[in-house]
């Protein structure tokens, strides 16, 4: 294993503290070290003072081999470790808690690496591929569909046009015409609204041109 749960009160903990309190700070660090080794290996550690492992940790934590040896002691004596005897001189240390995180490790790992060689999920690719796939009735139907309302549209849009067309001619066509010019001063003539219609006349020169529709004439009044 590349790592291992480390509670953020492990400080605290009752069998460290003991150990601390027996042997001091480089017990404790004794402690971690082994188990590391534990959870690295995924099996118990052996202290041997023949083996060459052991030589190595005790150099690199500064100690010797006999008070290596002691504080393994210690541990096994306040309950962080149980060891067993391994020939004279050595011991194979063993954590419970330890033991069953690498179990638990190991049956993950290994379905793992069995759902691997059974082919496992399908690559992302694939799964992009297939996802939201359209059932068989819906891919023959929305076309249609589709295809009706762009018609619908297309008649509406349509629609709309002419009767705006429409309606713009018949605007026109009821409106009445633009004011004439005045044929004796080019005036422009202004409108004059009667009961029978309405004629145009001249605000400069009095002209008048009527009848009220169809082609005005001039009067001179």
């Amino acid at each position: 294993m590349k790592y291992f749960d480390h509670d953020t009160d492990a400080g605290k903990d009752e069998l460290i503290q003991a150990l601390r309190l027996e042997c001091g700070g480089a017990a404790v660090d004794a402690y971690w070290t082994i188990l590391e080794a534990i959870y690295r290996d995924e099996t118990d550690w052996v202290f041997s003072a023949n083996r060459a492992e052991t030589k190595s940790v005790s150099h690199w934590l500064g100690l010797g081999l006999d008070t290596f040896e002691t504080y393994i002691l210690k541990m096994a004596e306040v309950g962080l470790f149980s060891i067993e005897k391994d020939g004279e001189n050595g011991y194979v240390i063993h954590s419970e808690r330890a033991a069953e995180n690498i179990a638990a490790y190991q049956k993950r790992a290994k379905a793992a690496r069995q759902n691997g060689a059974k082919g496992g999920r399908k690559p992302k690719a694939n799964r992009t591929l297939t996802k939201g796939k359209p059932k068989a009735n819906q891919t023959l139907t929305q076309p249609k569909a589709k295809e009706k309302e762009k018609e619908k549209f297309i008649d509406t849009f349509n629609n709309v046009s002419i009767n705006d067309a429409s309606d713009e001619a018949a605007a026109a066509e009821a409106a009445p015409p633009s004011a004439p010019i005045c044929p004796n001063c080019s005036e422009p003539l202004k409108m004059k609204l009667g009961k029978d219609g309405f004629s145009w006349e001249c605000n400069r020169c009095g002209a008048i041109e009527e009848p009220a529709y169809g082609v005005p004439r001039a009067v001179i009044a």
